[in-house]
């Protein structure tokens, strides 16, 4: 059996986005609406810092991994399609930007909870707006990234299942709609099948390349 080497759990760190995304959904709770009032706006952020600060802190290091879980999806998409790797190459940008945009999510949300109260009012509504409502470059960044993760493995096929293209396709098509964000939960669980699914299928990989060496 391979070893276990930092590049055989790398694809696990999908998986570990998704735990960590979930963790921090739980912890926040449920912050103000962008039209609620400003007082309440002020008031939940200024009772709620602390846990508020923990979550970010979690959503934040899940955007880290989501980078890391891209670089592997990017090295199996090219391994498929070839030299020089261009869709593969868009696969990995698009994964990129949508941590960007979730740790910008999150970032907005830490600096409500961290200025609440020492802030005017006004500032901490709009920081509370942009923790919900910045979603555009989180969503624009998963439609890349599945768009061209299925493009590779319809167009070339052999490490990934065809109907897991087909049905990043169908996840990716939501994100076009005023109301994509939804289509964030059936792309979290897209992410952590595909982490599992190379984690499990990078030994054999290891083993076929150990053998003629052996």
């Amino acid at each position: 059996m391979p070893p276990i080497t930092l590049a055989r759990l790398m694809p696990l760190t999908g998986a570990a986005f998704f735990v960590l995304i979930l963790v921090a959904l739980i912890i926040e709770g449920s912050p103000p609406a962008a039209d609620d009032a400003t007082e309440e706006v002020v008031r939940w952020w200024t009772d709620n810092d602390s846990r508020s600060l923990a979550a970010a802190q979690l959503g934040g290091l899940a955007s880290a991994l989501l980078v890391w879980f891209g670089g592997s999806v990017r090295a199996t998409l090219r391994r498929a399609e070839g030299e020089p790797g261009r869709v593969a190459a868009i696969a990995f940008g698009g994964f990129l930007i949508a941590a960007i945009g979730n740790a910008s999510l999150f970032g907005f949300s830490f600096a409500a909870a961290e200025t609440a109260s020492d802030v005017p009012a006004e500032v901490t509504h709009t920081l509370s707006a942009l923790s919900e409502l910045f979603v555009i470059p989180f969503t624009m960044g998963l439609l890349v990234a599945l768009l061209a993760t299925a493009v590779v493995i319809l167009h070339h096929g052999g490490l990934l299942p065809r109907w897991l293209g087909f049905v990043a396709i169908v996840i990716a098509i939501p994100f076009l709609a005023p109301i994509g964000f939804v289509a964030a939960i059936p792309a979290a669980f897209w992410i952590l099948y595909v982490s599992v699914l190379l984690y499990l299928r990078e030994e054999p990989a290891t083993s076929r390349e150990a053998g003629p060496a052996g």
